[in-house]
């Protein structure tokens, strides 16, 4: 695929910025499953994100999501009548299933792995992140209802970046998946198209700052987070350098750990969201997965 062909802008229906000097994107960073590796690469390193369509079996999705809704449907169950065990609450309110409870409730069969394996997906992070990267217990399943009052983390509704609450020094890829069609009626991702190091340079990134203490809301004291502000950032960036596609079942959007995004909530949306966010890291402590040897489906 070339650039000219590439999915074109459309006319934004925000206000325009008063600072006009960043310019828009030439293009959004949206491929398809067929196009060549080396090409889906180079257009994720122009803004540290890229969304590939049709990338994963939608069946597979499918089982996964039931696999979720049951265990959803028992906790919200049990929430209601009191009987949620202490150690639960938490990933409750906030949404999340861990894998630790995956593979519980699947009897040890299924893990996190078992949703993204996929030889195009495994052989790009290869390319990204140069066969060295490793799995990492920051990933989670989680679902987003339609409201913000009804989640516990509003501030994923305000743009931040997984740097912002993670380890900054560690380079980390997010690989997003959705388990049903969001961006319409359920909530979606908003991007900031800007490569990294204009993300670092806005932010005032200081990697000699201490790490500790950490700021009122837990992130990072080495970057200035209040300039990530909506009304801010519109003000800096060209309104087309904010992305908010629609999702289907089968795309996965990828994105570093210095993506600007938030979590695209509309007054209209009225559905469930439920999604995984799987994290790799390179220079960690994790064990290491290793793509080559997990690279094809496994049967469900």
């Amino acid at each position: 695929m070339s650039v000219a062909s590439f999915v074109p802008l459309q006319n934004s229906d925000r206000k325009t910025t008063t600072d006009e000097a960043s310019a828009p994107p030439i293009f959004y960073p949206e491929m398809g499953s067929d196009d060549d590796l080396r090409t889906i690469r180079d257009i994720f390193f122009v803004h540290d994100c890229v969304l590939i369509r049709r990338l994963l079996n939608p069946a597979r999705l499918k089982f996964f999501r039931a696999l979720c809704d049951t265990i959803y449907v028992e906790d919200d169950r049990r929430m209601q009548a009191g009987q949620l065990p202490p150690d639960l609450v938490r990933e409750y309110q906030n949404g999340w299933i861990w894998e630790p409870r995956l593979r519980k409730e699947t009897g040890g069969v299924f893990g996190y792995e078992d949703i993204v394996l996929n030889k195009k997906l495994f052989a790009f992070l290869n390319l990204i992140l140069s066969d060295a990267w490793y799995t990492a217990a920051a990933s989670q399943i989680r679902r987003m209802p339609p409201r913000a009052e009804d989640y516990q983390w509003g501030s994923q509704t305000s743009y931040h970046l997984d740097a912002q609450w993670g380890d900054d020094r560690h380079y980390h890829l997010n690989v997003w998946v959705p388990f049903t069609p969001c961006g319409v009626s359920a909530a979606g991702l908003e991007f900031l198209l800007t490569p990294a190091d204009t993300i670092r340079r806005y932010g005032r990134y200081d990697p000699g700052i201490p790490s500790e203490p950490k700021t009122w809301n837990g992130a990072s004291p080495r970057m200035d987070y209040g300039l990530f502000a909506l009304d801010i950032l519109q003000q800096q960036f060209h309104p087309q350098r904010f992305w908010a596609p629609r999702f289907e079942v089968g795309d996965v959007v990828i994105f570093s750990n210095w993506c600007a995004h938030r979590t695209a909530l509309l007054p209209a949306m009225t559905d469930m969201r439920i999604s995984l966010e799987w994290r790799v890291f390179v220079n960690s402590f994790d064990t290491p997965l290793r793509p080559q040897q997990t690279g094809d489906e496994r049967p469900i």
